[in-house]
């Protein structure tokens, strides 16, 4: 009998970047797995808030907040979050290529999101989008790879 290997990553909000939509937004910091949002007027469709699998340092002052994926594989993203009204911020995961051309992207507004990482895909980031959103309680998110059988090879890389 063989044993199932569980890899995932925790995503947390981490520090106010450019990747994050402050304007007449309060954010408050309330544990490390916890983030208060509110803007009773960010326009639809806004991002909120985005994470990468790669930045440029010199040009964004941050570090990749997602792990590597492995092509081909399929993966889970748990999203731990409550909005008012309910169900009024969208997740998006956007794959691109090399060039930076967005070549497919996945969203949901429930709490859980499968995919699978595109052979064409070079990075790929995770963005909270705004449906109408006025408050938010951010935890975090939960991106777990499908489990396979012990032996295989990883498809989440710690960065």
């Amino acid at each position: 009998m063989k044993l199932k290997e569980k890899r995932e990553k925790r995503i947390l909000w981490g520090q106010a970047t450019d990747l994050t939509f402050l304007y007449g937004s309060v954010v408050r910091y309330l544990a490390n797995d916890h983030i208060q949002f509110q803007n009773d007027l960010i326009p639809s469709a806004q991002i909120i808030k985005e994470w990468k699998s790669a930045t440029s340092y010199q040009a964004e002052r941050t570090t990749p907040a997602l792990p590597l994926l492995r092509v081909g594989q399929a993966y889970h993203l748990k999203i731990s979050l409550s909005t008012s009204p309910v169900k009024s911020v969208l997740v998006e995961v956007a794959f691109k290529n090399r060039f930076d051309e967005v070549i497919d992207r996945i969203a949901t507004i429930n709490d859980s999101l499968e995919f699978t990482y595109p052979e064409e895909a070079y990075t790929y980031s995770i963005s909270l989008m705004s449906a109408g959103v006025t408050e938010m309680d951010f935890h975090s998110l939960l991106l777990e790879e499908v489990e396979e059988e012990k032996g295989g090879t990883s498809g989440l890389s710690e960065s």
